[in-house]
């Protein structure tokens, strides 16, 4: 089967929440910081972001907002319609949607091999599924509830080391400048099976997907 790695979440999250944040402007509440935790264990999000999921005709990401909190219970609904679209389309969960533990669904989908077209082609209608199903509520409401989910640098850094020695028992050559913390898709590509075994353990000690290490 072909391997489609969905990698929206805890890795490209903080970047385009950032975003959305830079947009909407404002200040956060007195009594909390944006991005943080309450004591209920819900995100707090910045002032303005359901008046900008409004404006944008994202009128679920509106209410689901409109309170200023985003809970688990939210992300996780939003999460599991998106992963029942793909499924609709044909893909399937390569792992239980269990949260990781960072509470963060770390997502991977297979896609059964067809009769007819190349790998390219393949490839490229399985992306686009999960392209498709990828909405902007999905999109907006994973990265706010990432952004505050996410594994510290320390932790990164600790995961890449483990990896990248894996990788290198393994036979690949790993070149010093990727394995001080540069990207290791180029090192890879060429033997997935290895990068498989290697980043299994590395991505659920986090709860991450796999394909987040091979673009680091």
């Amino acid at each position: 089967m072909r391997r489609i790695i969905f990698a929206l979440g805890i890795f490209s999250a903080a970047a385009v929440a950032g975003t959305w944040l830079l947009f909407t402007g404002g200040s956060p509440a007195a009594d909390a910081s944006p991005g943080s935790l309450d004591r209920d264990g819900r995100v707090v999000v910045w002032p303005g972001q359901a008046d900008l999921a409004r404006s944008e005709g994202d009128l679920l990401a509106a209410d689901l907002l409109s309170d200023g909190r985003l809970s688990f219970e939210e992300y996780d609904r939003v999460t599991r319609a998106f992963v029942a679209c793909v499924e609709a389309r044909g893909g399937q969960l390569a792992r239980p949607l269990v949260p990781g533990p960072l509470q963060v669904y770390a997502i991977e989908f297979t896609f059964p091999p067809r009769a007819e077209g190349d790998a390219a082609a393949v490839a490229a209608a399985s992306q686009a599924a999960v392209d498709g199903c990828a909405s902007p509520t999905y999109a907006r409401i994973s990265a706010i509830w990432s952004q505050a989910h996410q594994p510290s640098p320390a932790q990164l850094r600790d995961a890449h080391v483990q990896l990248v020695g894996c990788l290198r028992a393994e036979g690949l050559e790993i070149p010093e400048a990727a394995a001080a913390g540069g990207s290791l898709l180029p090192f890879v590509r060429d033997n997935m099976e290895a990068f498989v075994r290697c980043s299994g353990p590395v991505s659920d000690a986090l709860g991450m997907s796999p394909g987040y290490f091979a673009g680091t």
